[in-house]
């Protein structure tokens, strides 16, 4: 008598619940970094756009862009309304005129060194010379807490 040996092809229902379980135990051990990169990811950015900005104003003060002399270039900052501005032009105009926002995420926050430090902080560049008064910028994630400075000598040199 011949027997018929009548070979399974497959998974069984078993190994397939145990392969689902693992995978579950690792997205659910991953997400939490994976949110926490995102999270720094976007706070990162933020500091870009803004060094960006600095850097944009302080070249064009440095190669003496603009219509005429008195022409300004510099960073208009408002931590009441928690809006940044690349602006050119007269200080007195700004952010209504010459100035264009810098896009921040929604959960990025500006934050002054001092409670009773003013609303409004600008950072001016000399033309010609790119100097500016010593600043310190603050963003803060609203998500996490997690804060990120990024500093100006009065040379307009930046630093993170």
């Amino acid at each position: 008598m011949n027997k018929i040996i009548k070979k399974t092809i497959g998974f069984s229902l078993l190994e397939l619940v145990i392969v689902i379980a693992i995978v579950g135990i690792m997205v659910l051990i991953a997400s939490p970094m994976f949110r926490e990169s995102q999270n720094k990811v976007i706070l990162e950015g933020a500091q870009a756009s803004l060094i960006g900005s600095l850097e944009e104003a302080r070249s064009r003060a440095l190669t003496g862009v603009g219509e005429n002399v008195d022409e300004i270039h510099g960073i208009y900052i408002d931590y009441s309304t928690n809006e940044i501005y690349s602006c050119k032009g007269t200080v007195a105009d700004w952010p209504s005129n010459g100035c264009l926002p810098v896009m921040l995420e929604e959960n990025i926050s500006l934050i002054k060194e001092n409670a009773a430090d003013p609303d409004i902080k600008i950072i001016e560049f000399e033309r010609l010379s790119g100097k500016t008064s010593q600043e310190t910028v603050t963003l803060r994630n609203d998500l996490t807490g997690e804060e990120i400075e990024t500093e100006i000598d009065e040379n307009g040199f930046i630093e993170i």
